[in-house]
C-alpha cells in the first residue's frame, strides 16, 4: 500500500515587513502600520492599508487585518502632532513679547483630560478643585491656569487638543 498524499490548502507564510513594489501571494501575512494583514489574491502588489489624514488606517480591499495594532499608530501619530504643537507653543513664548504670563498654579498639572471643549462646566478629571476643609486646590474657571498648560478632550475623536497661549499668537487646536 503507497503512501496516500492529500493536499489541504496553503499555510499562512510571514514574509515580514511590507515592501512596496513586491508580490504577494495568497495567505501570506505582512507586517505594516503597526498590524499584520494577510493577503486575499496571488501577485498581490497594492499596500495593505493607507493611513488617512486623520490618522485612521484604512484597509485595501486585496488584504485583511490579521492582527490589529492601528490604534497604537494612530496613537503614536496623535502623540506626534502634540509634540509638534508644544515645539510651537515653546517656540513661539522664546519670541514673544509684552504679554502677561499665567503663574502656574502649585499642584495642578501640566496636562488636564476632561470631557468638551474647556468651559467652567467641563471640570477636567485631573484638576484639584478648592477644598474647603484643606483649604487646598483652586476652582475651575474654565480655562488653563498657566501659558503652556494643556487640555485633552478624552472624547474627542479629533480637534480635542488646547494650548494656553498668548494672545498675540494663535495656535489651531
Amino acid at each position: 500500500m503507497g503512501i496516500v498524499k492529500t493536499e489541504i490548502g496553503r499555510l499562512p507564510v510571514n514574509r515580514g515587513d511590507y515592501a512596496a513594489g513586491t508580490a504577494y501571494y495568497k495567505f501570506n501575512l505582512v507586517q505594516y502600520l503597526g498590524s499584520t494583514y494577510e493577503s486575499l489574491t496571488d501577485n498581490n502588489t497594492t499596500a495593505p492599508a493607507v493611513q488617512q489624514e486623520d490618522g485612521t488606517i484604512r484597509t485595501n480591499a486585496n488584504w485583511k487585518v490579521f492582527a490589529d495594532a492601528s490604534a497604537a499608530v494612530q496613537f503614536d501619530t496623535q502623540l506626534q502632532t502634540v509634540r509638534a504643537d508644544v515645539r510651537g507653543l515653546t517656540d513661539s513664548l522664546a519670541d514673544a513679547s509684552g504679554f502677561r504670563e499665567m503663574p502656574h498654579l502649585a499642584g495642578q498639572p501640566w496636562i488636564l483630560f476632561g470631557h468638551g471643549a474647556p468651559a467652567k462646566a467641563n471640570v477636567p478629571d485631573n484638576w484639584i478643585q478648592f477644598d474647603f476643609v484643606t483649604e487646598q486646590g483652586y476652582d475651575w474657571d474654565g480655562l488653563p491656569s498657566a501659558l503652556g498648560q494643556q487640555y485633552i478632550d478624552i472624547d474627542a475623536s479629533v480637534n480635542g487638543h488646547y494650548i494656553a497661549v498668548p494672545e498675540k499668537k494663535n495656535l489651531r487646536n
